[in-house]
């Protein structure tokens, strides 16, 4: 019998993001196809090892996935890097992923805040990468707030980010990595030196907008549908947003393939747009009533040093 194909999952989290991941692996789970075998590939800070057998227990029962955890620090701390204030060390590892997973030409990445709600093995299969660095969505956000240039953000995009056309800024939450092309073009130093650099404005995403400008293959937004965070975002975007990228978003939302929480979070806010998605997921979980406990109890995330 031949091998199925497989399809590498790439996670980053703290222990602290930990009762989210595993929603966000719930819905993979939920979504996906005995036709394929599903990879999933944690790079983690300071997840305990109960915390990893429970992550692990959640796919006992599918004999087409496997997990897999990297305590990323130590694999840092053998390269000069100074990750700037208000930016933890895991935000930055999936930028760092090239190095780390050398057994891999291509990976999907996820971020922890989000539902998959269509097989992820469709994207991974159906997006041609050619010798682009990753594929990803437009960010509509990103735009809107270029649009209306705040604190300056149309210049910044366009001479230190080096985004000419304005539409080309990607939403990192969900992307094609093409490991072997990062390989080929840029040294994991580089990757870390463009990380830490103090003018970056947004973390990791700016950073991969700069590295990855003009080699980057965009994806139906359908697949990161970022939802109405603010209640009123609809309304600012509709002013401030291309409108053909409106048009996008907006046919997204009708049919989501991904739906991710950017900005508001079920867990904080359990009302927020498009809620429901989320906690259809939780309730599956060993670690719904750790979510609900640190809402009720008033958990504090300073307990995790955050």
């Amino acid at each position: 019998m031949a091998r199925k194909e497989v399809i590498p999952i790439v996670f980053t989290s703290s222990a602290y993001y930990a009762p989210y991941m595993a929603v966000t692996i719930q819905s993979v789970i939920d979504s996906s196809s005995e036709e394929y075998d599903y990879e999933l590939i944690i790079l983690h800070k300071e997840i305990d090892k109960k915390t990893q057998s429970r992550l692990t227990n959640m796919i006992s029962a599918h004999i087409n996935f496997s997990i897999r955890f990297y305590e990323v620090k130590e694999a840092l701390d053998q390269h000069n890097y100074n990750f700037r204030e208000g930016y933890s060390p895991e935000s930055f590892y999936r930028v760092v992923m090239v190095d780390l997973l050398t057994e891999y030409d291509k990976v999907v990445y996820l971020d922890c805040d989000l539902i998959v709600k269509h097989d992820i093995a469709r994207l991974y299969i159906d997006t041609e990468l050619g010798n682009n660095l990753v594929a990803a969505a437009i960010d509509i956000d990103g735009l809107a707030s270029s649009f209306s240039n705040h604190d300056g953000r149309k210049e910044y995009m366009i001479s230190y980010l080096g985004v000419k056309d304005l539409h080309d800024y990607l939403q990192s939450g969900v992307m094609i990595f093409n490991l072997k092309e990062w390989r080929n073009t840029y040294t994991l130093q580089e990757i870390v030196d463009a990380a830490c650099d103090d003018e970056v404005m947004f973390g990791d995403q700016d950073v991969l907008n700069k590295l990855c400008h003009g080699r980057i293959k965009f994806i139906d937004m359908s697949w990161n549908t970022i939802i109405n965070h603010r209640k009123r975002q609809l309304e600012e975007l509709l002013y401030l947003a291309p409108a053909d990228v409106m048009e996008m978003y907006i046919r997204a939302r009708k049919e989501p393939k991904i739906v991710h929480y950017g900005g508001t979070k079920p867990w904080d806010y359990p009302d927020c747009d498009m809620s429901f998605y989320f906690w259809e997921e939780a309730r599956k979980t060993d670690f719904y009533d750790d979510i609900i406990g640190r809402k009720v109890n008033g958990f504090r995330r300073e307990a995790y040093g955050i």
